[in-house]
């Protein structure tokens, strides 16, 4: 969870108390002078606060910036509820497109073929990851639905010289369109969902994304907006950017000292100090 400044107090928030002073004490005291109101001090505007608390940034600057793809850079997490809902339908299996459909994000690709067999899709395991991923690609075209600040915060990334890397469950095939669609410079590192033995949660992909870029994980900063994948970055042991406030994460992971709550990717670049201005 994003650490947040506290408030500075207002005058009247803070109760002040007297003294106990009885009555005979009080008529024994002296009639005050007249005093003169002391001249009203010129009111000070407050002060404006930063656009991102100074808690959500890292103390020193990352040695390489991990992003994920799916919801996270591109809004594409309806294009792979929509394929699996159209595979679902064609083999007659149930399929709820609000509660499966949430469910299914930030899954790795086996995992959502494994559901749609048992829930009686007749085919085999990969003829339905194959099937997905050409669906989703289809769907997607040669543009990826690029979420708001995507594009600045990858430009800024190439512009300040910090390294980064895709690390998704979407295999490569169709990340690596994705990387082809991305400023210039970015996102050098793939690793997709093929790519590993173990999808998110596990740490897997985070610690080969790292690794290959020559950066300790502890000193990456990654950004992902599902529950699995926080918790696989958490593990990997980076700074972690959750960029969807809609996602609920368990206490255990929003309290979490390496959880930063942003509210999208513009806020990421803020927190990283970043300038994405004419991007």
């Amino acid at each position: 969870m994003a650490r947040t400044v506290p408030s500075r107090r207002t005058r009247g928030s803070i109760a002040t108390t007297c003294r106990d002073t009885g009555p005979e004490e009080i008529a024994l005291l002296p009639d005050p002078l007249p005093a003169t109101p002391p001249a009203t001090p010129p009111a000070t505007p407050p002060a404006t606060p930063p656009a991102t608390p100074p808690a959500t940034r890292p103390a020193t600057p990352p040695d390489a910036v991990l992003l994920d793809l799916d919801g996270t850079l591109a809004d594409s997490e309806p294009l792979w509820s929509r394929a699996t809902a159209e595979l679902a339908a064609r083999h007659g299996a149930p399929w709820d497109d609000a509660t499966d459909g949430h469910r299914i994000v930030g899954w790795a690709i086996p995992d959502i073929a494994a559901l749609l067999v048992a829930r009686g899709v007749a085919l085999p395991s990969p003829v339905v990851e194959e099937w997905l991923n050409d669906r989703v690609a289809a769907l997607m075209g040669a543009e990826p639905p690029w979420r708001p600040g995507a594009t600045a915060l990858l430009g800024a990334l190439v512009d300040a010289g910090v390294p980064t890397a895709l690390v998704t469950m979407t295999y490569r095939r169709l990340a690596t369109t994705v990387r082809d669609a991305a400023p210039p410079g970015a996102l050098a590192v793939v690793v997709a969902g093929d790519d590993v033995r173990r999808g998110k949660p596990d740490p897997e992909a985070y610690l080969t994304a790292a690794a290959t870029l020559g950066a300790d994980p502890a000193r990456c900063v990654a950004v992902e907006d599902s529950l699995t994948g926080v918790t696989a970055a958490l593990a990997a042991g980076a700074l972690t950017y959750a960029v969807q406030p809609a996602t609920v994460l368990p206490a255990a992971l929003a309290d979490h000292p390496r959880v930063r709550r942003v509210d999208g990717l513009p806020a990421v670049a803020a927190a990283l100090g970043l300038s994405a201005a004419g991007r």
